[in-house]
């Protein structure tokens, strides 16, 4: 019997694109929740048009484009201490992001075009082994007032055969160390230089992930990236925030998130070059909220700093 609710997730990055870094279960276990994994995708190849001298169907082809998907989410959190990589680092690195250490500062996640680093991404559930190599995927976060701040994750990878496997004695997930989004723990959030009152924010890296199987060479690949996001907050008079002239008038500006406030758990978000799409109104509570689609581009055609993350 296999127990569905007993899982790990274990994450590291390769040196050489598909080759097996052999995920260590007492360093590189993840901390995830609404998991979702498809063991096995592939392309069915069935002769159509067969001549034959009676009625009847007929068998596929060996299973061929032979993939892995997974999507997960994990708390935004820090890693402990400033200047330590958090555990969600080593997939943030397989979304596409470079990660660079200044000791005893911070831990930053910086886009890249080009040379994106691959996982190997490990299952084990309840007995069952599912490996994936060559992973690549995309990264996006969701921040709700009185609520969570949660990161998510959706990564395709090689399919590797499926293997009889208990789950590692040794595993230790990373401690959960994550904070509520309120006004203790989530000091500030501007946008276009004003500071809003946010009820929701949403930031989607959009990156456009393809697997291709050629002769020769099976591969997953990040091509291109278009980010966006949403904004929701409490309306303001048109002479504290101005959302309508700014989508209007094509404004650009800044978005800034500090979430948490203590060394070793801080998560910044910022994004240097928002544009305002067309927003629109909602009622919470007889209170009016706005909520504003978010153009998120880089502050020249040659910069990649979109969307960085800083751990604090």
């Amino acid at each position: 019997m296999i127990r569905s609710g007993l899982k790990v997730l274990l994450a590291a990055a390769e040196t050489t694109y598909g080759v097996d870094a052999a995920p260590n279960p007492a360093t590189d276990a993840m901390l995830v929740e609404n998991f979702s994994l498809t063991p096995l995708e592939a392309d069915e190849i069935v002769p159509e048009g067969v001549v034959r001298p009676t009625f009847g169907a007929e068998h596929a082809l060996a299973l061929t484009g032979k993939r892995v998907q997974l999507e997960f989410d994990v708390p935004a959190q820090g890693a402990g201490a400033a200047g330590g990589v958090p555990f969600w680092g080593v997939l943030m690195r397989g979304a596409g992001f470079a990660q660079v250490v200044t000791p005893n500062v911070s831990c930053a996640f910086n886009p890249v075009t080009g040379g994106e680093e691959s996982l190997t991404l490990q299952v084990y559930r309840g007995g069952v082994a599912h490996k994936a190599l060559g992973c690549r995927g995309d990264w996006s976060i969701k921040i709700d007032a009185a609520g969570r701040a949660l990161h998510h994750f959706s990564f395709t990878g090689l399919y590797q055969a499926v293997t009889d496997a208990p789950i590692p004695a040794a595993t230790a997930l990373p401690v959960r160390s994550e904070v509520p989004v309120d006004p203790a723990h989530t000091p500030s959030f501007t946008l276009m230089g004003t500071a809003l009152a946010l009820k929701s924010l949403e930031i989607k890296r959009a990156n456009d992930v393809q697997f291709q199987q050629l002769v020769n060479d099976t591969r997953v690949d990040i091509l291109g990236r278009k980010p966006e996001g949403t904004a929701t907050v409490r309306e303001t008079l048109v002479g504290t925030f101005n959302a309508w002239q700014q989508a209007e008038n094509g404004t650009t500006g800044a978005l800034a998130l500090t979430h948490g406030a203590a060394a070793g758990n801080i998560i910044e978000i910022n994004c240097p070059n928002v544009q305002i799409g067309k927003p629109t109104i909602s009622d919470e509570n007889g209170i009016s909220m706005i909520q504003m689609p978010l153009r998120i581009a880089s502050t020249s055609a040659t910069a990649n700093d979109d969307i960085q993350v800083i751990a604090r």
